[in-house]
């Protein structure tokens, strides 16, 4: 059996797989449908299909060869495929795949640029060149705006350009 067409049916069951080491970071270019392998707490790798980005960084996944099991994971917990791996073509309705930003009022994960550290807080507004933030405790953090994740930076700005689209309603 040629090495690609081997590698190709190692992606297709629910076995283990060597480490790529081809790491997945918050500038890696993902899409809807295409092939990674992911580990969660220590385990070995497997080969999964991702099912939807988020702007929180985090990524939607289904295993393959395990039916329709799904998990959310970190970045940090997936992996590109071997290279061998022949991927499924990128369509355009995966430029739209990024799921919309929730409620600014609502609770979100954010997490920080090495994707080590992340926190459950309400985006509060912003202050110069800080974030602010409300913890589920109610304590209010301040973080610098180029120490959070670029999906993290992305969800500031996108809300930002909401509120200017919307001007200010106190002028007529």
């Amino acid at each position: 059996m040629d090495p690609v067409h081997r590698m190709n049916k190692l992606y297709d069951g629910s076995g283990f797989l060597e480490s790529s080491e081809l790491i997945v970071d918050s500038a890696t270019d993902l899409f809807v449908g295409q092939i990674v392998q992911i580990r969660e707490r220590g385990r070995p790798w497997y080969a999964a299909d991702v099912t939807e980005l988020h702007l929180d960084g985090k990524v939607t996944i289904r295993y393959r060869g395990w039916g329709q099991q799904k998990a959310t994971l970190l970045r940090n917990q997936i992996q590109l495929a071997h290279k061998e791996v022949i991927q499924p073509k990128r369509s355009d309705r995966d430029l739209t795949s990024v799921t919309k930003p929730e409620s600014t009022a609502t609770p979100r994960t954010w997490s920080d640029s090495s994707g080590s550290f992340s926190v459950e807080a309400t985006y509060m507004g912003i202050n110069g060149d800080k974030v602010v933030l409300k913890k589920t405790d109610g304590k209010e953090l301040s973080v610098q705006l180029t120490r959070l994740s670029l999906p993290d930076q992305r969800f500031v700005a996108q809300v930002n350009e909401e509120s200017k689209k919307l001007g200010n309603p106190f002028e007529q």
